[in-house]
C-alpha cells in the first residue's frame, strides 16, 4: 500500500491538488483509531500494530514549497514582499495557513531563510535517508527492533537545516513482522540542549534600575534623557489593605483625581500625590508602589532614587559543534559582574536541529572553562 491510500483517514487533510497535494502528509493532525487503519491495511490487531517509531537520519532534500500557518499575521505589503522573492511562483490560501510554491528545490533554503529574517517560520517536507532498522514503542509499551528497509521517508521540517544534515525523526507507523508497512505524523524534531558558546565582547553597557518615589513619579521626563536608551513605568496605583465598601466606591468616582476605582485598588489622575488626603478619603491604608526608571548608558547616572545596577553586553558569538541560525549570532547578556576580557566563554539552552541552534534562551557567562 502507498501513503496515499490513506490520506482519506487523516483527520485534517487538506483540499489541495498538484504539488500542493503534499500538505496532506505535513499537516495532518493524526491517524483515525487503530481498528480503521488495520481495517484499511487489510490486516488484524494480532499482524499489525500502531507504534511511536524514532530514529536519526539525513536530509537529501526539501520539497520545493512552503506552508505559513494560519494566525501568522501577513499584510498586504507583506504578501507583496513574499511574491516578490526570487524562487516564488505562486502564493495561495489554503485551509490552515498561506502555501508558497516555489521554483526548485533550491530555492527553498533562500527562500525560508529571507522570511525568517521578518520572523515569519515556514515549514515544508524534507525527504530523510533513513538508517536500515529502528526502535518502535508499541501500543502496549514494548520497545522492538523495526526494520525500515523501502520505505521513503518525508517528514515536516523547517527548511532552515543544511542537506544532508542529520536530523532525529519522530513519526507514528504501522508494524507488521517487525517491519515499517505504513508511517504518518513524521516530524523532524528539535531538541533542547545545553550548549557552550565563544563570545566577543562588541559594547559594554551599564543597565540601573531606578525606584521612583510615588509622589515623584512626575518629576521624570524625556527630557532629561538625551541620547540616553531609557524606559519609564511611570505607576499612579494605589492598593488597598482591606476592601472598602460599595458605597465608597461609588462615593470616589465622583472625585476628581480618581480615573478608576474597585473594592482593592484605584488608580488617580497623573498629577495628584496628595498620599495623606487619599487615605482620609478612602479610611484606609493604600501602598504606593514606586515608579520603574530603567536607563542604559556608557557610564553611571546619578539620580536620588533607590537603584540597582547591572551589565549588558552585546557579543558576536560562535559555536564549535553548531552553526547558529542567521540572526543569532548577536545576542545580548546581563551579567551582575564586570566582565574584565573581550572574550568570553558562555552556556545557554538551546533548541537545536541536527547541527544547527534555531533559538538559545538562558544564558549565562562561565567564570571558568568550557567543559570538555
Amino acid at each position: 500500500m502507498d501513503f496515499d491510500s490513506l490520506k482519506n483517514n487523516w483527520k485534517a487533510a487538506l483540499a489541495v491538488v498538484g504539488i500542493f497535494i503534499l500538505i496532506f502528509e505535513l499537516f495532518a493532525m493524526g491517524l483515525l483509531s487503530s481498528n480503521s487503519i488495520l481495517a484499511k491495511l487489510g490486516g488484524s490487531k494480532s499482524q499489525q500494530q500502531l507504534a511511536q517509531v524514532e530514529f536519526r537520519g539525513n536530509i537529501r532534500t526539501y520539497e520545493p514549497f512552503l506552508f505559513i500557518p494560519s494566525g501568522t499575521p501577513l499584510s498586504g505589503s507583506l504578501l507583496n514582499e513574499i511574491r516578490n522573492l526570487s524562487g516564488v511562483v505562486q502564493l495561495s490560501q489554503e485551509q490552515g495557513g498561506t502555501v508558497i510554491k516555489l521554483e526548485t528545490r533550491d530555492d527553498v533554503y533562500p527562500v525560508a531563510l529571507a522570511l525568517k529574517k521578518k520572523n515569519i517560520t515556514t515549514y515544508t517536507l524534507a525527504n530523510i535517508a533513513a538508517p536500515s532498522d529502528a526502535q518502535a514503542l508499541l501500543e502496549n509499551g514494548q520497545v522492538i527492533n523495526v526494520t525500515m528497509a523501502n520505505v521513503a521517508i518525508r517528514a515536516e521540517a523547517i527548511p532552515l537545516i543544511p542537506l544532508d544534515s542529520a536530523v532525529a525523526v519522530k513519526m507514528t507507523a504501522v508494524i507488521q513482522d517487525n517491519a515499517i508497512v505504513q508511517y504518518g505524523n513524521a516530524v523532524v524534531k528539535s531538541e533542547e540542549k545545553t550548549v557552550y558558546l565563544s563570545g566577543d565582547v562588541q559594547e559594554e553597557l551599564i543597565e540601573q534600575t531606578f525606584y521612583v518615589p510615588w509622589e515623584e513619579r512626575n518629576n521624570i521626563n524625556e527630557s532629561m534623557f538625551e541620547n540616553i536608551t531609557f524606559t519609564y513605568k511611570k505607576n499612579n496605583l494605589g492598593i488597598f489593605s482591606q476592601e472598602i465598601p460599595t458605597a465608597k466606591v461609588m462615593e470616589a468616582k465622583k472625585f476628581d483625581y480618581v480615573t478608576y476605582i474597585d473594592k482593592n485598588s484605584v488608580v488617580f489622575v497623573d498629577n495628584f500625590t496628595d498620599k495623606q488626603r487619599a487615605e482620609n478619603d478612602f479610611g484606609v491604608n493604600i501602598s504606593f508602589d514606586p515608579s520603574i526608571l530603567v536607563i542604559r548608558s556608557k557610564d553611571k547616572i546619578a539620580l536620588p532614587y533607590n537603584s540597582s545596577s547591572s551589565y549588558v553586553y552585546k557579543l558576536n558569538v560562535s559555536s564549535a559543534d553548531y552553526s547558529l541560525l542567521n540572526g543569532l549570532e548577536s545576542i545580548e547578556i546581563t551579567s551582575k559582574d564586570k566582565i574584565e576580557s573581550n572574550k568570553v566563554n558562555i552556556s545557554a539552552t538551546a533548541q537545536t536541529i541536527g547541527p544547527v541552534i534555531i533559538s538559545i534562551s538562558n544564558t549565562t557567562i562561565l567564570t571558568s572553562q568550557v567543559p570538555s
